[in-house]
Parts: structure tokens; sequence; C-alpha cells
């Protein structure tokens, strides 16, 4: 079974790979999400970081997942204020996880941020207005 997967893993992987090569973003952020989650290869922060940074012109997702990696640290120097800036970024291009996370930022005052109720309630009610579930539960 454990054979199975990982043929299947590295069929995904090239593909993932030779789609890259081709300029397909969607490609770029899934293939960076691997790395930088280890899912069946060594986690990879910077890899990821690569992938994201070649996607972000392309893709939400690419900037979004940037913030997330500053903002926690993961593998890299925790930046709140660059991760507020790739959240921003994704916002601004209508990137429903990035108006949440930057709601709790702010509504959270995480790390020297400081505490504003009235951004943070605006950008929960902006992303309930993209579809984010979990928002609509912050102005419950």
């Amino acid at each position: 079974m454990v054979m199975v997967y990982l043929k299947i893993f590295l069929k995904q992987f090239n593909y993932y790979e030779r789609a890259i090569e081709l300029g397909d973003v969607i490609a770029m952020v899934n293939l960076a999400l691997i790395y930088k989650n280890g899912d069946g290869t060594a986690k990879d922060i910077i890899k990821a970081i690569e992938l994201y940074e070649l996607a972000e012109l392309g893709n939400t997702y690419a900037i979004y997942y940037l913030g997330e990696i500053y903002y926690n640290g993961d593998g890299v120097p925790k930046d709140i204020p660059k991760a507020i800036e790739f959240y921003e970024c994704a916002v601004k291009k209508g990137n429903a996880d990035a108006m949440y996370n930057l709601g709790l930022v702010y509504l959270n005052g995480d790390d020297g941020v400081p505490k504003d109720i009235h951004k943070a309630m605006e950008l929960f009610q902006l992303a309930i207005a993209h579809g984010h579930k979990r928002a609509k539960e912050m102005l419950q």
C-alpha cells in the first residue's frame, strides 16, 4: 500500500514540476504547500517561499500563504509587519482567508499590533461577503 501511495505521489510531484515549467501558478501553490507541510517529502520552507513568490502575481493564495509563513515564523523569523503586508495585498485581491486572518490580527492585537476592533469587524464582514464561514462566527 505504501509503495502505491509513493508512486502516486511521485507522479503528482512530477506533474507539478512540469506544470511549473509551463508557468502554471496553481501548480506552484500546490507544490509550495507540499514543501511547506513536508507532505511526502522533506519540509523545505525556503523552497515553498520561492514557489509562492513565483506564483504571487497570479494567485492570491500564494500571497496569503506567504503571510501565514511570516506570521507563524514557520522556518523563517516571525515577522508580523511583513505578514500584515502580505495579508493586506491578498485582501486587496479578494482573498477571504487573508481577510479573516488579518481581522484576527487586529482583534487580538498580536505582537505589538494595536488592537483595532472596528478594523477587525470590517475585515470579518468583508470575509463573510466573500464566502468565509468562520468569519461569521466572529460577528455573533
